[in-house]
This record gives structure tokens, C-alpha cells and sequence, in this order.
């Protein structure tokens, strides 16, 4: 009996990408904080995930942030063997309220304007040129890439130098060969243009 709850352990991590099992780790710590702060002890789960998701919104969390935080709840119970009796209907209630409160706190993108602000800005924090020059190259790339934070730092995702090339009309070429929206056995893909090094060369010049 153990050698078999270790072998459906160890399908069930396979099953999930190990970024989005310690994300969900970290999510069920959190709600397993907020179960042991409550005033009154619930002996439901269906009743403390009922209770946590106007809390995540009083935070500020984004309806798409508690979602998430509601998956990795379920997987973690549903994987213990909990069958969850949840009022789905109520819950939907609860997040479309927070998506309404957050048309209100939207973040405006960032323009080409603000980049080049950025960019200038930078040799006022930092005074190494390496430093400088390499952040600088990080926000041009993650502004004309559309990069995930996790496809340009320390991750599973993260591009190495091995990934990075220069055409032969000298433009950037990245190819991702993992990403999050990257499925396994889906061909690479290439980011890279023109915009990369006129992008570059212009916020030098201003």
C-alpha cells in the first residue's frame, strides 16, 4: 500500500510543472495563515474558502490572482482525497465584485515615452556601467518581447546566452525554447526584431 501512495505521489508532482507546484505551495501556506487567524474556528474547508476569497479581495488581489489561489487550494484537497462541497455560485458572485472594483485601479501600460524615461533613469540608481547596461538591455528586451518576469530571471523559463543571437542584418533573435504558454513538444519561438536594436539605439540617443 505505501509503494503505491508513492507511486500516485509521484504522478500527481509529474503532473504539474514544479514552478506551478511551489507556487501552489506557497498559496496553501497562505491559506492555511489565514484559517488559523480566524476569530471563529470553521470545521468546513468549503466554509474557509468562502471566507477567503473577500479577504484576498480586501487585499487588493486581482480576480484573476484569486482564481489561482482557489486552484491550488483545490488541487492540494482534491489530491488528499477532500470532496469539496463549494457554493461555486456564491464564489462567482464574490470575484465578478472584485473584477468590477478593479476597472477602477487599472494600470495604464507602459508607452515608448516611459521606457526611454526608465532607461535614462536608471544611471541615477545604479553606477556600474555593466549594471546599467544590462538593465537597460532587460527592459528594451522585456518591452519588445512581451517577456514574462520569469522568462528573463532566475527560473526554469529563464533565457540563457545560448538562446540569444544576432541576425545577419544585425537584429536581436531569441528563441524560447520553455516558456508557460509553451507546451511540451511545441516547437520553439522566436522573439526578435528590427524593434530591438532601434529601440536600444534610441533611448541611447535621447
Amino acid at each position: 500500500m505505501a509503494s503505491l501512495q508513492a507511486f500516485l505521489d509521484n504522478q500527481k508532482d509529474r503532473g504539474i510543472a514544479a514552478s506551478t507546484n511551489n507556487s501552489y505551495n506557497k498559496v496553501w501556506r497562505k491559506f492555511i495563515d489565514f484559517c488559523q487567524a480566524l476569530d471563529q474556528k470553521l470545521d468546513s474547508w468549503e466554509d474557509r474558502i468562502l471566507l477567503f476569497v473577500p479577504y484576498l479581495a480586501e487585499k487588493k488581489y486581482a480576480a484573476s490572482t484569486i482564481k489561482t489561489y482557489l486552484a491550488a487550494i483545490r488541487n492540494r484537497l482534491t489530491t488528499e482525497g477532500t470532496i469539496l462541497r463549494e457554493n461555486k455560485y456564491l464564489i462567482g458572485l464574490l470575484i465578478k465584485a472584485r473584477q468590477k472594483e478593479q476597472w477602477e485601479e487599472l494600470k495604464l501600460p507602459i508607452t515608448k515615452y516611459i521606457l526611454h524615461r526608465l532607461l535614462r533613469a536608471i544611471q541615477f540608481v545604479e553606477s556600474n556601467e555593466y549594471d546599467i547596461a544590462l538593465f537597460r538591455a532587460m527592459f528594451v528586451t522585456a518591452y519588445q518581447g512581451l517577456f514574462r518576469i520569469s522568462e528573463l530571471c532566475d527560473s526554469e523559463h529563464a533565457i540563457t546566452s545560448r538562446n540569444v543571437g544576432i541576425s545577419n542584418q544585425g537584429n536581436v533573435k531569441i528563441i524560447l525554447e520553455t516558456a508557460k504558454n509553451i507546451s511540451k513538444g511545441d516547437p520553439p519561438k522566436v522573439v526578435g526584431s528590427e524593434k530591438l536594436r532601434t529601440e536600444w539605439t534610441g533611448a541611447q540617443q535621447q
